[in-house]
């Protein structure tokens, strides 16, 4: 690679390639820095600080989480195993595949995707032959035990009857009929009030009633003095005291002197 590719394109492309924090690092090293500083530089700041033996540890007693695929199971392993070897744990070569192995196959989560694999791993596959077989394994079991679509449940809501209070439905029955009975009051007061308007009849009855009057009234007889027409009997020849010549109008005595 260093053959292909000047120091300087990579210095250049390994600078565009930091965000953040990172870059800000790098302007401490300068626009020379080589590749071999810059990568010193990021592995004091953001490297690993446990010692090999707490990485070989971790990697010992690594398990598959419930939710992690068999790759990503694998690739977790194998950077455990490799940050463990550049902190300074010695592992032969030739070895580090039978420790993937064997790690990678017992840290396994599921039991029946054990059993179904347990040939092929004592067969003696190397680790990546092991990780392809048990990645079919998996995917052949996952669609074997994928549970049906449930069918749409129809979903009934229960409706609760509370018992009814006779008591007030009595009261507010009573409470309507006794504002309807008040309204129809307040109507006939209102009507009561008014005068109601004749009808043809009682005006035709009003004026009989009236002409029967006024005819009552021109038929009956003027008043006369009965007692002053008997005395006007027989014998009875007007008012001769007038032309008696005897008789004094103003002494009440005649002539001769009489009284």
């Amino acid at each position: 690679m260093d053959d292909l590719y000047p120091p300087t394109v990579l210095s250049q492309a390994v600078r565009k390639s930091l965000k953040g924090d990172a870059a800000s690092v790098l302007l401490s090293l300068g626009s020379e820095a080589s590749i071999t500083a810059i990568l010193r530089k990021l592995e004091v700041l953001y490297g690993t600080v446990d010692s090999p033996e707490t990485l070989m540890q971790a990697f010992y007693t690594a398990r598959q989480d419930h939710t992690e695929s068999v790759p990503s199971w694998g690739i977790r392993l194998e950077a455990t195993l490799q940050r463990a070897i550049d902190r300074g744990s010695y592992i032969d070569p030739a070895s580090q595949d039978t420790i993937l192995r064997n790690r990678f196959w017992s840290g396994l989560s599921s039991d029946l995707l054990k059993n179904a694999t347990r040939h092929a791993f004592y067969a003696g596959q190397d680790y990546g032959n092991l990780l392809q077989f048990v990645r079919a394994v998996e995917q052949e079991l996952q669609s074997d035990t994928r549970p049906p679509k449930p069918k749409p449940r129809v979903q009934f809501q229960a409706q609760t009857f509370e018992p009814k209070d006779t008591r007030q439905d009595s009261s507010s029955k009573i409470s309507e009929q006794l504002s309807e009975v008040i309204k129809r009051l307040d109507k006939l007061e209102v009507s009561a009030s008014k005068p109601q308007p004749l009808t043809d009849n009682q005006v035709l009855h009003q004026i009989l009633d009236r002409i029967s009057a006024l005819e009552a009234k021109t038929q009956k007889p003027a008043s006369t003095n009965t007692s002053y027409q008997r005395g006007k009997g027989r014998g009875y020849r007007g008012n001769k005291i007038q032309d008696d010549p005897s008789v004094n109008y103003q002494g009440g005595k005649g002539q001769d002197g009489s009284g």
